[in-house]
């Protein structure tokens, strides 16, 4: 593995492997040409990087889940300092055929390239899914099933966001006309990603990237799927739940930290976005912990 890579192996069975991968660039140049050796389910969790490959690039951050197809080689590069983080999933084949049948029987028989797209978008829903499952293996859980299920839960979102996106009609543009607008978004999104704990205006996103704010917020809401508002809040939320995972406690520091108004702000749009406040989200981790602490006890 490369000396910018870390990876942590956090589960592997028959059924599924799990890992966290660090990757900490020593600059924003475009690295070494990569071979991904498996059928990997990709799941940023924090920072950004553009995958370049034949089909063209791909912005990863937070809001996305992505698909990497074994034998497929491609390269990285980072819009934004600091690298990013991600957990990935590799699948047994026969299980990414069950799940991927269900919405596209024609991928069993794909040749070369079991995913039929790079990315998909990735609800909030799936992203706290993700994170749960993350802190049960932190914690030890020693319980094999009840992880294979939690991350079989984790493929099936991933597959009907593919689906989704896969179904979505396209918008035909002239190729270099599509590519100016793909840029301008990239930017936009590095741009967000840098900043999105500071309050934000669209003429300021607009002047970031060189635009105008009626034509960013076209070309955004048209390449991502998302108004800009829509996104800048989903960067918020995920980045509140990934430092809920790691145990903070202070929610009206968490939230001023991220750049919501208030303490209400925050737990109203967590509510609206998970249907829980963030206590009970907190409380449902802890679970596990607890469980471990009194285990220990007895002993």
């Amino acid at each position: 593995m490369a000396d910018h890579l870390r990876a942590t192996v956090l589960y592997g069975s028959g059924v599924v492997s799990i890992r966290d991968v660090r990757c900490r660039p020593c600059g924003a140049d475009r690295h070494e040409e990569e071979v991904s050796l498996t059928d990997d389910i990709v799941f940023p969790r924090a920072g950004a990087f553009v995958r370049h490959d034949a089909a063209g690039e791909v912005f990863a951050d937070p809001s996305r889940v992505l698909f990497f197809n074994g034998g497929q080689g491609y390269r990285v590069t980072h819009p934004v300092d600091g690298g990013d983080d991600c957990t990935v999933f590799t699948f047994a084949q026969g299980v990414l055929h069950d799940a991927l049948g269900e919405t596209d029987p024609a991928a069993v028989d794909r040749v070369g390239a079991l995913f039929p797209r790079q990315d998909a978008a990735n609800d909030f829903r799936g992203f706290a899914a993700m994170l749960k499952l993350r802190a049960i293996l932190r914690d030890g859980e020693p319980f094999g099933v009840r992880i294979e299920e939690a991350a079989l839960r984790v493929l099936a979102g991933a597959v009907d966001s593919l689906s989704r996106h896969c179904d979505r009609p396209l918008r035909r543009v002239r190729p270099a006309t599509a590519r100016v607008h793909r840029r301008t978004v990239f930017g936009a999104r590095a741009f967000l990603i840098h900043s999105f704990h500071e309050p934000r205006t669209l003429s300021e996103i607009a002047r970031a990237v060189y635009s105008s704010p009626f034509h960013l917020a076209r070309m955004f809401a048209r390449e991502t799927g998302s108004p800009i508002h829509k996104y800048l809040m989903n960067l918020r939320l995920r980045a509140a739940l990934e430092r809920l995972a790691d145990g903070v406690e202070d929610l009206t520091r968490l939230a001023l930290d991220l750049g919501f108004s208030s303490h209400s702000h925050f737990t109203d749009s967590f509510q609206k976005a998970l249907g829980m406040p963030p206590s009970d989200f907190r409380r449902g981790l802890s679970v596990a912990r607890l469980r471990k602490m009194s285990k220990n006890l007895k002993v």
